[in-house]
């Protein structure tokens, strides 16, 4: 099966390597790898019919200061003697050859040799807009919002609300940290965990909306708004302010003095219930939600 040259518009990276089929065919057959190239972080190797070159670099230092050790597979396979003092031509030009195939495979930019200003520059941006629906299957824990020190709101459109209706809207970590919105009693319900189980600093946040949700058709939401800009090395305390909305309006509000400013709770996110342990106190897990959601839109500001 040939591979695509382009999947989706997008330029695919040729296939690497060469087929087993014939080591399938015949077991006495001898290899037919030539080559091989090796990049682990600033660590380097590359084989070529029979020799090997590698070297183990030293964090701290640059990549061009490297030892370079040689090997002959043929006549010392535990790779025991380092004979690269003996052997620079071939050494040279297995350094030649790692060089070029780096380049083919785009691995040549070494860590140590860029500045902490370019790594900023590749760092992935923040992403500020998701879109759950109802029925979406458990989110792992780096596949959910980043909202921990960003301001963030949750827009909810529900329908088929009855008097009866109740249940987790979004559920994301969980007894240790997290948040939950949700409806119960006709009333719409956002708890914060900022560490409640750690005594000494923890804090449970309970939020409950003055006006009931109507029945049918509404939008439930909860906003977030960090009311202190934090930068640098400082201690960050994730001070904000959390409302409760209900077709825009605000139904009850509160100031959230600490909340978390690095992750959540490893456990993830969930849509229409809280599959695992409860984030609050005010429910039992899964507790779905009975009536319909529309979709979670979670938007986070880059503040």
């Amino acid at each position: 099966m040939k591979s695509p040259e382009k999947f989706d518009g997008i330029p695919q990276l040729s296939m690497d390597g060469i087929s087993m089929k014939y080591t399938l065919a015949d077991a006495t057959s001898k290899s037919q790898r030539t080559s091989q190239f090796y990049r682990l972080n600033d660590n380097r190797g590359i084989y070529l019919d029979g020799w090997h070159a590698v070297t183990n670099h030293k964090r701290g230092t640059l990549p061009k200061d490297d030892h370079w050790s040689l090997y002959n597979l043929n006549s010392d396979f535990t790779q025991s003697t380092d004979i690269s003092a003996n052997h620079p031509d071939m050494l040279n030009k297995l350094k030649d050859f790692w060089q070029v195939e780096a380049e083919r495979v785009g691995a040549s930019v070494m860590f140590e040799t860029i500045t902490k200003k370019q790594m900023r520059t590749l760092k992935p941006a923040l992403k500020t807009s998701f879109v759950l629906y109802s029925g979406t299957s458990h989110l792992l824990e780096k596949s959910t919002p980043k909202v921990m020190n960003h301001s963030f709101a949750i827009t909810v459109p529900v329908s088929k609300v009855t008097k009866k209706s109740e249940g987790v809207l979004v559920a994301h970590g969980n007894g240790h940290s997290g948040y939950v919105l949700y409806v119960k009693d006709n009333k719409l319900v956002l708890e914060y965990n900022f560490l409640s189980r750690v005594q000494s600093v923890g804090k449970l946040y309970t939020l409950v909306s003055t006006k009931d949700v109507p029945l049918g058709k509404s939008t439930l939401g909860f906003k977030y708004t960090k009311t202190i800009q934090e930068k640098g090395k400082g201690k960050k305390t994730g001070e904000g302010v959390g409302e409760l909305s209900i077709n825009g309006e605000v139904v009850a509000k509160m100031d959230m003095p600490r909340t978390m400013t690095a992750r959540m709770s490893h456990e993830g996110l969930d849509v229409g219930q809280d599959r695992y342990s409860a984030v609050g106190e005010g429910y039992t897990a899964p507790f779905a939600f009975s009536a319909q959601i529309e979709k979670v839109e979670i938007n986070v500001e880059d503040d």
